[in-house]
């Protein structure tokens, strides 16, 4: 399964806003693969946001209280 859709399932099953390595320990947990943040945060801008739009959503980000990550969800 390509990463896109990875990050994709992940993210809509999240029941919370997640961080980067969040994301990279859920798909390597649940898909036996490890991915970068970088890259996970690349694909999530160019590959996972126009599918989530193409539905009717957004895919929503924002700095986590306190630290310099951002947490992203549905």
């Amino acid at each position: 399964m390509a990463c896109k859709y990875q990050i994709l399932k992940v993210l809509e099953s999240a029941k919370k806003p997640l961080a980067l390595h969040d994301i990279q320990q859920k798909i390597a947990s649940r898909f036996r693969q490890m991915h970068e943040t970088t890259a996970i945060s690349a694909r999530i801008r160019g590959d996972v946001r126009p599918i989530v739009r193409a539905n009717g959503m957004d895919v929503f980000s924002k700095r986590a209280p306190g630290k310099c990550a951002h947490v992203y969800w549905l």
